[in-house]
């Protein structure tokens, strides 16, 4: 019976980063005298009051992570940059330990975290390599009272570059927690406005349609991925000098990276290119439009 029980026990913490809590352990048949008995032996470690370690399991933040939402309990969640670091957002290491809890008002410190009580309906929860954690929408809304308004912005391109949620969702998380006077609203509210349509497609997927719309309409076949001076284009038509840049969502949807593509543009024209960017609103909706402007340009540079 006690084999079986510790087999059990072992069966949990496998899927838990070598932990298991108190409750879990009760449930399984352990009484609590075979719990502190496993204590006082060493072979579980207490990391928290109710929630213990496996003997000999590798320490990693991770394990520390869940181990204080596991403390915490139902209905908490890895939030703030902790969250964003368990996303693999770009920018944002794994560090200090910051956790939601959705009853309550209070705060109060963990010995390895934070833990912070706030508005946090169930479906602001998700779940992340085994770790309760909040949704992308709402960890990039959090994001926005946390860190400089430059790292915020670059956080939420990131994650909308990455495919990890889009505009519509990040609106959408907006009407719900936005208000006037709360920290962030304003600074979400305008990332957002700057933004606006056309997060839809991915790079590879503009660039088949755009060579398929060249083949339908009898256009050139034009060499794709050419790299010159100023850096790589998408599409390059020869003879004519033209450059087409495909807009996707993987590369440019960062505001930042348009500004810097604005540069590069100009140093193409001044080699004496025509550059031409087509986004995937005007491939998909005015295809027709968008072949008569690539024709004229063709004419133009003839």
């Amino acid at each position: 019976m006690t084999a079986d029980l510790d087999i059990a026990a072992a069966a949990i913490a496998a899927r838990q980063y070598a932990l298991i809590t108190r409750a879990q352990a009760r449930h399984l048949g352990f009484c609590e005298r075979a719990i502190d008995h496993r204590l006082a032996s060493g072979r579980w470690e207490p990391l928290f009051r109710a929630v213990y370690r496996i003997a000999g399991s590798p320490h990693t933040w991770r394990q520390m992570l869940l181990a204080n939402v596991l403390a915490v309990g139902e209905g908490s969640a890895a939030a703030g940059e902790t969250a964003v670091a368990l996303w693999r957002l770009p920018g944002f290491p794994a560090g200090p330990i910051v956790v939601h809890n959705r009853y309550g008002e209070s705060r109060r410190q963990l010995e390895h975290g934070k833990v912070q009580s706030c508005l946090l309906p169930p479906e602001h929860i998700t779940v992340v390599e085994l770790i309760p954690v909040t949704t992308v929408p709402r960890t990039i809304f959090d994001l926005m009272a946390l860190v400089r308004p430059e790292r915020a912005e670059r956080a939420l391109d990131n994650a909308l570059a990455l495919g990890l949620t889009d505009i519509a969702a990040l609106e959408a998380m907006l009407e719900q927690l936005g208000k006037r006077g709360r920290e962030g609203t304003a600074l979400m509210r305008a990332l957002l406005a700057e933004r606006g349509e056309g997060y839809v497609a991915t790079e590879s997927e503009l660039e088949r349609r755009f060579v398929k719309a060249c083949a339908r309409y009898g256009l050139p076949t034009p060499i794709r991925q050419v790299t010159l001076i100023a850096g790589r284009v998408d599409f390059l038509f020869r003879p004519g000098g033209v450059v087409a840049e495909v807009d996707g969502r993987r590369n440019h949807t960062a505001l930042l990276d348009r500004e810097a593509d604005t540069k590069r543009d100009a140093k193409l024209t001044a080699q004496g290119l025509k550059v031409m960017r087509i986004t995937w609103r005007r491939l998909t909706n005015e295809e027709a439009d968008v072949r008569g402007d690539v024709k004229g340009a063709l004419r133009v540079a003839a």
